[in-house]
């Protein structure tokens, strides 16, 4: 226990003594993080390289430590040299390509290949998640998920000051709380490393931050807490503990599973990146800087003593302490939104989009209906339009344009465009909608828009269904090919 306190106390002196230093070299290396106002927080230039500082803490903080367990009794150390070794040189690689990333930029792709062969070699090294005898051939599948996942949650919730660090610092502490039960001392002695390094950046990273942790910090701090989880697993007795890290790591894992059925949702990439994150949504409540990550750290806070709860030989009690963190859990999505905060503006186009819808359905023909959607477009910021009905081998178009200002020369540029895909029935069809947007819009507002054009290409579709005999000049056969290509917006990204 000593020997924890010790390394804690030395990771907390070098991380404060070391991140003014590593601040003001990268300001004068111009490794800043510069504002970009689509999902950076900050209003000025930030040095990014504060990971240096806190993966300097903690190897010195650790070395300094099993130097210590090694002269006081090496058996405990010694017995796990092989996950020891494995555990730092993994460390090692990912806080090499945080670095590399926060010189180079390196892509997605190139980050989760090194990534995976980085949770594979730990694999090898013996860590894993213990699903027993019957699903032991999925633990490899399921260890590189964990790790990969976690390394990348944590790196997401990197998005305001001192938002990764302090909720990684909870983490740790709850971790170190359950090794220190278990009698890991290697995990104690990592998690009180970390928890010190953590705590002297935080110094310097809290609002309004001096320095960021970068990728280096990031990456490094979650693959620290995956491998530290997986540790903790191996040597747990009892059921309840394989939870820990669940509720330890609790807030990055929400976060990114609320980001992937966002995007899997709208019909996006799980890995476009957005501005609707938890903390992006607490700010867009009104929350200050401040009080959104203080809001978060409460969870955080939360979490962490639901993890140590799970130590506790009472069922009841585990289960008081596991519901309260998932009721917490429940109140903050229900708060922000699974989709995203709605603004006032946002319901009330959704309000009009289904008045117009009911209007729609009450509609005499397709050509009618049209008209009621084309008054409502503009309502939604919409530019242009284009509706594409086919029926066996017959096809109609429908489409709309706004109406350009007098000094107007050409249509505006599109920036965006929703695409809303045939939606097929009994009798008729109704194609592709498209609608051209050319001027950018907050996510959430943007959202709201998305969801009242689906209103209105439901209502327009039930028409299109009764209506099904198209006007004598719609195309035969060969003119229905031309649905799926029905203008070149270039490369105009797809929303919807």
């Amino acid at each position: 226990m000593l020997t924890c306190a010790f390394a804690f106390v030395v990771a907390l002196v070098v991380a404060t003594l070391l991140t003014p230093a590593v601040t003001a070299l990268a300001r004068r290396s111009g490794l800043v993080d510069v504002p970009d106002q689509v999902r950076k927080m900050h209003a000025r230039p930030v040095p990014r390289l504060g990971g240096i500082a806190v993966v300097s803490a903690f190897l010195v903080a650790v070395a300094v430590g099993a130097l210590n367990l090694v002269l006081a009794d090496g058996v405990p150390f010694l017995a796990d040299t092989k996950l020891a070794v494995g555990f730092v040189l993994g460390a090692l690689a990912i806080a090499g390509l945080g670095i590399y990333d926060d010189l180079r930029n390196t892509n997605a792709k190139q980050k989760l290949a090194v990534q995976c062969l980085v949770a594979v070699g730990m694999w090898s090294a013996g860590f894993g998640v213990d699903l027993g005898p019957e699903l032991e051939p999925l633990s490899f599948a399921v260890t590189l998920l964990w790790i990969v996942g976690v390394v990348n949650a944590v790196n997401l919730i990197d998005g305001l000051d001192g938002l990764a660090s302090g909720v990684g610092l909870a983490a740790a502490l709850a971790m170190f709380g359950v090794a220190l039960a278990n009698g890991q001392w290697l995990p104690c002695l990592f998690m009180a490393a970390l928890a010190g390094g953590l705590s002297g950046f935080l110094i310097f990273n809290f609002n309004p931050a001096r320095i960021f942790l970068g990728d280096s910090g990031s990456l490094f701090l979650g693959f620290v807490l995956a491998l530290t989880s997986l540790w903790i697993q191996k040597g747990s007795a009892s059921p309840a503990l394989t939870l820990v890290p669940l509720f330890a790591l609790g807030l990055p894992l929400l976060d990114t599973t609320l980001a992937i059925v966002r995007r899997l949702g709208r019909r996006q990439n799980p890995f476009t990146p957005d501005r609707e994150h938890l903390h992006h949504r607490l700010l867009a409540l009104g929350l200050s800087h401040r009080r959104a990550v203080i809001t978060l750290y409460a969870f955080a806070l939360v979490c962490a003593l639901a993890a140590l709860a799970m130590l506790d030989p009472s069922l009841v009690r585990r289960s008081i302490a596991g519901g309260a963190a998932l009721l917490a859990g429940v109140v903050l999505v229900r708060r922000v939104g699974v989709f995203g905060v709605m603004p006032a503006a946002g319901r009330e186009v959704l309000a009009r989009a289904g008045a117009a819808a009911q209007v729609i359905r009450r509609s005499a023909n397709l050509t009618a209906a049209w008209q009621e959607v084309a008054d409502i477009l503009p309502t939604l910021g919409c530019e242009d339009a284009l509706l594409a009905v086919r029926h066996d081998l017959r096809s109609k178009e429908l489409s709309w344009r706004r109406d350009l200002s007098p000094t107007a020369s050409q249509p505006p540029q599109p920036e965006c465009i929703a695409v809303l895909r045939p939606s097929f029935r009994r009798r008729g069809a109704v194609g592709e909608l498209r609608v051209v947007w050319a001027a950018a819009e907050e996510a959430p507002m943007r959202a709201a828009h998305q969801q009242a054009l689906r209103l209105l290409h439901q209502a327009i579709s039930d028409v299109a269904n009764r209506d099904v005999h198209l006007d004598d000049d719609a195309s035969a056969a060969a003119g229905s090919e031309r649905i799926l290509g029905i203008r070149d917006y270039g490369n105009s990204s797809l929303p919807g």
